[in-house]
């Protein structure tokens, strides 16, 4: 199979979020340095194709993916996962032939993909660390275009074949690990923390690529060179090289494994009518009647006043008093109700 990309393909829509999370400025995220080497090659994913017969649009979904299975790769083969995670995750199918596969169609599907203009960056990524169940789970389907997604059963972008099931799977999964994304300013220093997600213009070829006109397509880079940063694809020929000034707009991931043995009910006992905040996403929250009750207002005013009522409250844990932040770990574990 030898499938090119469609001239008036695109699969990226130029834009970042209002509040954009940069790593160092914005971003909550502590990067670790996980490999001197920066050469995340040895460590690369079963490779697989966004284009079998009909256009996802869903490269931001692919290269995505295709850095998250390169880091939990590098983390199992160095074990950094307990044998009771690893267990899990061959257990529910996370792991195929040795390598991490997640399903790259569960996250497109909520990621807002526009049929020939694909998504913006961030609208993939939060999806990405929102949705991952196995590939075998949501496997890619050869049946239906995106055009009809609601009159072909089984087409690429058909809801119908999201079971609750799968989303239950996601939410178990979010209990064990957090995963976060965040723009990386410099790609050189950010692969020592983990494979980046870019942006640039589709192109072939084997020699370095320096592909001139608007940058249409999402990309992983596992490795860099002097002159070339090495490209895992997700058309027909993965490994490329490209110019380093032809891609741009870095994403780089996290991993963290969460300390899930939170005793629930004397936490919610403990902290009956306080008010929290979600370390991760920076939502409030307040407990009563042992549940968490989030709020999810947008005004700012009300957010100004949350934030100065979580500031000034303290709340119990393990037989300590602390902060009132708690992880997005311990967020899901809670049962929760709408204020």
């Amino acid at each position: 199979m030898n499938l090119h990309i469609p001239e008036n393909y695109s699969g990226v829509i130029p834009g970042r979020e209002k509040n954009p999370r940069i790593a160092g400025v914005s971003s909550p995220v502590e990067k670790k340095i996980l490999l001197l080497s920066k050469n995340w090659k040895p460590h690369a994913p079963e490779h697989e194709i966004q284009n079998k017969g009909y256009e996802t649009s869903a490269c931001l979904d692919f290269s995505g993916s295709d850095c998250l299975e390169y880091l939990f790769n590098f983390y199992k083969e160095n074990n950094k996962f307990s044998p009771e995670l690893l267990k899990w995750f061959n257990d529910k199918g996370y792991i195929v032939n040795g390598k991490f596969n997640f399903s790259d169609r569960l996250a497109a599907n909520y990621s807002d993909i526009i049929p020939l203009s694909g998504t913006y960056q961030y609208k993939a990524n939060d999806a990405l660390c929102k949705y991952l169940i196995p590939e075998s789970m949501l496997p890619y389907t050869t049946i239906g275009k995106y055009e009809n997604p609601d009159t072909t059963p089984g087409g690429y972008f058909n809801r119908n074949a999201i079971t609750q099931e799968m989303l239950d799977l996601a939410k178990e999964f979010n209990k064990r690990i957090t995963v976060d994304w965040y723009y990386e300013e410099n790609p050189t220093t950010g692969l020592f923390s983990s494979p980046l997600q870019c942006i640039g213009r589709y192109a072939d070829g084997d020699c370095i690529l320096k592909p001139e006109g608007a940058w249409n397509h999402g990309l992983c880079i596992p490795n860099e060179e002097e002159d070339y940063f090495d490209i895992d694809d997700s058309y027909t020929v993965q490994f490329k090289k490209y110019g380093k000034n032809y891609v741009g707009s870095f994403v780089g991931y996290s991993i963290t494994i969460n300390d899930i043995t939170m005793n629930i009910q004397e936490f919610l006992t403990t902290n009956d009518l306080k008010w929290v905040q979600n370390e991760t996403t920076g939502q409030f929250a307040r407990i009563m009647q042992k549940k968490l009750r989030p709020i999810n207002s947008k005004d700012r005013g009300a957010l100004i006043l949350l934030d100065e009522k979580v500031r000034s409250n303290k709340i119990v844990k393990d037989n300590k008093e602390i902060p009132a932040k708690i992880t997005n770990a311990e967020w899901e574990l809670l049962p929760k109700d709408d204020f």
